[in-house]
């Protein structure tokens, strides 16, 4: 079987095997003391209601939430809507002038039901000049169709909306005499 070679170091070694497993290890001690300790530090909050998160469809006034109209996308598609929501986004070309857009997209912006939300809807062919009115993260109405594209912008799954008017505080619809819409 076994060579005779091997058979005394193994009986030499055999008592190492049967203490080594009786005796506990004094690092591992400390690790599992120190993380049983660390369990007990921990102070979550509990788990709000699953209903909690659930946003209206329609708020108060009548408006739309956009985790209503994205539920609610294929009865209000190429429709006319109007939308209460923060602007989560807005794009900014840094190279546009006064006078030209070059090289610029379209403006456009998100709009979502909070500034971190997961939903949000692409919102275009408004009248630049509302886009300095406009702060990130205040909560606005935007009145418009909801539909897929729009001159420079498609949105096949969750659609957009092609803005004609924004209402909230400190906004002003612009001037109609000047023509800013791009």
């Amino acid at each position: 079987m076994f060579p005779k070679r091997f058979i005394l170091p193994l009986v030499a070694m055999s008592p190492l095997f049967a203490t080594g497993c009786d005796q506990p290890d004094p690092e591992e001690e400390a690790r599992q003391a120190r993380i049983a300790e660390l369990r007990t530090q921990i102070d979550l909050p509990e788990v709000p209601p699953l209903d909690a998160l659930e946003l209206p469809a329609r708020m108060p006034d009548g408006s739309w939430s956009v985790a209503g109209i994205l539920r609610n996308r294929g009865s209000l598609m190429d429709g006319d809507v109007e939308v209460s929501a923060l602007l989560q986004e807005l794009y900014v070309c840094e190279g546009a002038t006064e006078d030209s857009r070059a090289g610029c997209l379209h403006p456009h912006f998100f709009i979502a039901d909070s500034v971190r939300s997961p939903q949000r809807l692409l919102a275009a062919g408004h009248d630049i000049r509302y886009e300095e009115q406009l702060e990130v993260g205040a909560r606005y109405t935007f009145v418009g169709q909801y539909t897929q594209r729009t001159r420079g912008h498609v949105s096949t799954e969750d659609g957009l909306i092609v803005i004609s008017e924004i209402r909230g505080e400190n906004v002003e619809p612009p001037p109609e005499d000047e023509e800013g819409v791009d």
